[in-house]
């Protein structure tokens, strides 16, 4: 209550707010005007006619006065003291507080049926219109592809290839016309860049790093930067602090869907005690970054280094947090070495688990799914009738 209301103000109205709670606690229900006066008569009463949500911004827009003011001060007093480092990690924390803590709510009516009219007839005439597919068929008809406010965590050992599945996932974006931001906590931009080259032209990564490509592959590599869609593909590596700070370049830059590698080398905007707090915070705040802006969010972190119990969602590195805000998280593992690997979903809000094979080829620029629902079907030919179950009809 301290930060809501003034101090004086509550010790003056101490006895009229218990008798508020008490009375609600009792019968459930707020007492009359009429009760009011005769067990506080010479309390001065005034008809209010903002509706409870004005009053609600009035009370924020109070506490955000008061958190601002105090933070000024504690920033000029450190300015003065010289420590400068500090101010600044308090006026990143007051940005998140502000950013996170006291955005405008959203809502909507839902006896509005015509809006849901709207949108089911644009579903069913075009799919999922904002929805960004990975290229992976299963997972695609698994989730319907990435939507608007979700927040996506993929997860895998180290050296499991899960920045190369960022990259095949950027590309399929692009490739979408959808307009992918790439935050890179680990590796550089030229890196990046060269891994969605890869890609794109399908060569040999190791040949690309070296500059030892077939003429072939130099034809094919050249001739297609020289000639490639300036459709925007925006990736930073320097300048990122926290989830405050990925949420200002989304609305700077205007992405479709950003991908952030390394979440885990994050800062916390809001200065937990522990690395398991932390990183609880950080997922907690890429979570409503993803609400606010409307634009999917996907994630990429370790898990542990030991495959015994991998399967279990739990074995994310440090805390549960991901498992908490994350809408779908995917494990990738398989062997170091072999040239198929699994990506396995161990969560989903709302549909199917999947689990598929995709292909691991650094050597052509190959990421895309190992046999595919139609191929199998068509490797299959008519040699096998499938049938449902009474209930899966």
């Amino acid at each position: 209550m301290r930060s809501h209301f003034d101090v004086d103000m509550l010790k003056a109205t101490y006895r009229e707010y218990s008798y508020l709670v008490d009375h609600y606690t009792q019968y459930g229900q707020m007492p009359s005007v009429a009760s009011m006066k005769v067990e506080f008569p010479d309390f001065e009463y005034i008809r209010v006619n903002d509706p409870l949500d004005a009053l609600r911004h009035q009370i924020l827009d109070r506490e955000v006065q008061n958190l601002v003011r105090s933070s000024v001060e504690d920033v000029r007093s450190l300015f003065s003291d010289g420590e400068v480092g500090k101010a600044k990690d308090l006026l990143i924390g007051l940005g998140s507080k502000l950013s996170v803590g006291f955005s405008d709510r959203s809502d909507s009516n839902w006896a509005d049926g015509m809006r849901r009219v709207d949108a089911y007839i644009e579903r069913a005439d075009k799919g999922y219109p904002d929805a960004i597919l990975t290229g992976w068929e299963s997972f695609d008809a698994a989730t319907h592809g990435f939507q608007p406010g979700q927040f996506i965590g993929f997860g895998g050992r180290p050296a499991m290839g899960k920045t190369w599945c960022l990259c095949w996932m950027v590309f399929h974006a692009w490739k979408q016309k959808k307009v992918p931001l790439v935050v890179s906590m680990e590796m550089s931009i030229r890196e990046i860049e060269q891994r969605i080259d890869c890609i794109r032209f399908g060569l040999n990564y190791e040949r690309l790093r070296s500059g030892s490509l077939t003429v072939a592959e130099e034809r094919r590599y050249l001739w297609g930067l020289e000639n490639l869609d300036p459709f925007p593909l925006f990736v930073i590596d320097e300048g990122i602090s926290g989830a405050m700070s990925i949420r200002a370049e989304i609305e700077e830059r205007g992405p479709d869907i950003c991908f952030v590698d390394g979440v885990y080398l994050l800062k916390d905007d809001q200065k937990g005690k522990n690395k398991a707090e932390r990183l609880y915070n950080t997922t907690s705040d890429l979570k409503q970054v993803a609400k606010r802006t409307m634009v999917p969010l996907v994630g990429f972190t370790q898990m542990g280094r030991e495959k015994k119990g991998y399967d279990a969602i739990d074995q994310i590195q440090w805390s549960d947090s991901f498992s908490q805000d994350c809408d779908i998280f995917a494990r990738i593992d398989g062997d170091r070495g072999a040239t198929v690997k699994e990506v396995e979903m161990l969560k989903q809000r709302e549909g199917p688990l999947v689990k598929l094979a995709i292909r691991f080829m650094p050597d052509k620029g190959d990421f895309s799914e190992f046999m595919t629902p139609k191929e199998v079907a068509e490797s299959l030919g008519d040699s096998v009738e499938v049938t449902l179950e009474d209930d899966e009809v």
